[in-house]
């Protein structure tokens, strides 16, 4: 398996066990996470802190499954379903979005 592919994969399982620091130890230093809907981006282990954070507080019982996966060297392009309930604000392309 890629080496890339397996953090990520990694990362998600982290996430859906709500491992937020685990999955925040396997962050590069360098992470840039841009928020398609907003538009905000995030950078650094600190911003990927809050993109995770933000999700959580939003969606507590949110998980990630996996669709399809495409990887070209050490790119991984994830497609996956989210499942979950609405339970905390969430910023959206129109500003908050509340539960």
């Amino acid at each position: 398996m890629d080496d890339a592919l397996a953090v990520v994969r990694r990362v998600y399982e982290l996430w859906n066990a709500r491992d937020l620091d685990a999955a925040l130890d396997l962050g590069a230093d360098d992470i840039h996470i841009t928020r398609m809907t907003s538009g905000q981006t995030l950078t650094g282990r600190e911003g990927f802190r809050r993109f995770m954070e933000a999700f959580a507080t939003a969606f507590p019982d949110m998980k990630k499954e996996v669709a399809n996966e495409i990887v070209s060297g050490d790119q991984v392009v994830m497609e996956f379903r989210l499942r979950g309930r609405h339970r905390g604000s969430l910023l959206g392309p129109a500003g908050e979005i509340l539960a």
